[in-house]
């Protein structure tokens, strides 16, 4: 047997011996990021009605695109099509994602 036929074979024992670590051992000690317990959380659709979704407009494209998903994908799961407000301060109560560089989220942050 060659030398590198020995390499190659040490290097797929190694990876072999290394799918056979459960991926658990990698996590011990950090926080849980996804967590399946049904604990209560954030309502988005309640009494037939989805929450409106509510961006600045002076949103970057990727948060304007991220809120068309997200609009999408609540529609497609439970049948109701959030609103899409752009640029409207609705009042206080209504939280707003994205940014934290326009004036809407001042204006809100205000009332707190």
């Amino acid at each position: 047997m060659g030398k590198r036929m020995v390499q190659r074979l040490l290097c797929c024992l190694a990876l072999g011996l290394n799918l056979l670590v459960p991926a658990d051992v990698y996590a011990l000690g950090t926080p849980r990021f996804v967590d399946v317990q049904g604990k209560q959380g954030v309502q988005l659709v309640t009494g037939g009605r989805a929450a409106p979704i509510v961006t600045g407009t002076d949103e970057f494209p990727g948060v304007l695109r991220a809120a068309r998903d997200l609009q999408r994908d609540i529609g497609r799961v439970t049948g109701q099509t959030p609103q899409w407000h752009t640029g409207e301060f609705i009042g206080a109560g209504h939280d707003r994602g994205g940014t934290a560089s326009g004036d809407e989220l001042d204006a809100l942050l205000a009332l707190h």
